[in-house]
């Protein structure tokens, strides 16, 4: 439903409507209420992502508008994800997203900054990261510890390594930043994609389940 608070929303409005989470089919959309609250935040995931042109996370944050009220306003859409490795604490890198980020929302005018969010709409926010740290540092040659792997000799696959996200967004502007996490991310770092026709290909969803039990040593520089 549409209505006056289009024209003009206090500040705290914006933060109290936008909710994230799952509703089924025959859930009612919450009532307007001044909750004056900060934004539930919703999801943060990561997949590892291994193809022909591309070795790196991907990770994805959502916000899902559950009331029954539209909001429009102005904003940035301000956000960051941080990526820390807790085994290494010298490991760690910030990346800064904005509208740029958006997926699924044809909402946002870039010209005027306005953002439209009617109920049930979903933003989802992605971004890459290539495993290079704040330092400038390539993760596989500081941080991964590799070893050969015995069905591809083309290839090593590293120790698994859990890292630590969290984000923060500023859905409009004057408006507290939702924060999401820390949520932990496993993943076995795979050096190089090799053609399947050359070697039996890894499946990314679950890269771990290929390290190799006998620990040859591979370097990674080399591979």
């Amino acid at each position: 439903m549409v209505n006056h608070l289009i024209a003009k929303v206090p500040s705290w409005a914006f933060v109290a409507l936008m909710a994230v989470g799952n509703l089924t089919c025959n859930e009612a959309l919450p009532p307007f209420e001044n909750l004056g609250t900060v934004i539930k935040a919703g999801v943060i995931r990561a997949r590892y992502v291994l193809v022909v042109d591309d070795n790196s996370m991907e990770i994805s944050s959502s916000v899902r508008h559950l009331y029954d009220e539209t909001f429009e306003g102005m904003t940035n859409l301000n956000g960051s994800v941080t990526i820390a490795l807790p085994r290494l604490q010298s490991v760690h890198k910030t990346v800064l997203f904005n509208y740029t980020s958006l997926t699924t929302n044809q909402k946002y005018n870039t010209t005027t900054k306005i953002l439209r969010f009617d109920p049930g709409d979903t933003l989802i926010f992605r971004i890459r990261w290539d495993f290079v740290d704040d330092n400038g540092d390539s993760l596989k040659n500081t941080a991964f510890r590799y070893y050969a792997d015995p069905n591809c000799p083309f290839r090593c696959i590293a120790e698994e390594e859990v890292f630590s996200l969290t984000a923060s967004l500023r859905l409009f502007d004057e408006v507290p930043a939702a924060a999401y996490g820390p949520v932990p991310f496993s993943v076995c770092h795979v050096t190089n994609w090799i053609d399947s026709q050359v070697c039996a290909p890894i499946n990314v969803s679950s890269p771990c389940s290929y390290f190799p039990s006998a620990r040859i040593p591979c370097d990674s520089t080399t591979s």
